[in-house]
């Protein structure tokens, strides 16, 4: 979890904490300049982070499955 708070840039990190800035802003409704607080980026980055998931999401079932997943292990606590 380390690895998503850091400044790896190695694809499945970089990835990974694309999908949890998404999911943050899209399941909790958090601002992206809250989100970068908690990241420590600037709010253009999350911005960006965002903007790239829902994109992907468009074409890419498989992140869709993975948001799904995702969303279903967060709802079920």
């Amino acid at each position: 979890s380390k690895d998503l708070y850091g400044t790896k840039r190695t694809k499945n990190i970089k990835n990974a904490r694309q999908i949890a800035m998404y999911l943050m802003n899209e399941e909790l409704g958090l601002s992206t300049v809250r989100i970068g607080t908690e990241f420590s980026k600037d709010h253009t980055t999350i911005m960006h982070g965002v903007k790239v998931i829902k994109t992907a999401l468009k074409n890419d079932f498989r992140l869709r499955e993975q948001i799904t997943e995702l969303r279903e292990k967060i709802y079920s606590n």
